[in-house]
């Protein structure tokens, strides 16, 4: 009848009204990080790849290896990251909290990636 297709109309346009929340990722503060991709995504912004190394714990001479043997800086970060993912400890609020004691304030970067990950 015409009032049951008003009825669904109204109920699909309720629905599709709706904004999809498929760019928020809930993910538990203990969560394992493992994708090195995502990590250097969200954290493009970070200069101080050994101070941030240091702050996640990654071993210094693990830090001065990755320096001598890369020349850039984004590679370096890259492996940096790579080392403290496979010590099997980096964790999203982990990577967070190491963001907060750079010097160079990277708070904001710690806040972006707490409310995108809902941490």
């Amino acid at each position: 009848t015409d009032d049951e297709r008003k009825m669904i109309s109204q109920s699909f346009s309720v629905t599709t009204n709706v904004e999809p929340l498929s760019y928020m990722y809930v993910i538990p503060e203990d969560t394992l990080v493992i994708d090195l991709q995502t990590v250097m995504e969200e954290t493009i912004e970070v200069t101080d790849w050994k101070g941030l190394g240091s702050a996640l714990g990654v071993p210094e001479y693990t830090l001065e290896r990755i320096e001598e043997e890369n020349k850039k800086a984004l590679a370096c970060q890259r492996q940096m990251y790579k080392a403290w993912i496979d010590s099997g400890k980096a964790t999203w609020k982990g990577l967070c909290d190491g963001l907060r004691k750079l010097t160079v304030n990277k708070g904001g970067v710690a806040d972006k990636i707490e409310q995108k990950f809902l941490i």
